[in-house]
């Protein structure tokens, strides 16, 4: 279950989440707040580095394009 090429995931797309998550606290924007709340919270359900990766990927442009169409 843990091997290298998932840990190394979980390590990236937690550091981008919390990014992401920090900067949505500290704008006060709820898109990138929630949206890096759920990339860390991903790595709970996923089991492997591909599907944490595509789940991440989806969930990081999401929350960012909904900040820069509606700035929520």
């Amino acid at each position: 279950m843990f091997t290298p090429s998932y840990m190394f995931a979980l390590l990236i797309w937690g550091a981008i989440g919390f990014a992401l998550a920090l900067y949505g606290w500290k704008q006060k924007a709820y898109a990138p707040l929630i949206g890096g709340i759920l990339v860390m919270g991903a790595s709970y359900f996923m089991r492997d580095a591909f599907s944490l990766s595509v789940v991440a990927t989806i969930l990081v442009v999401l929350s960012i394009g909904i900040f820069r169409r509606y700035h929520i």
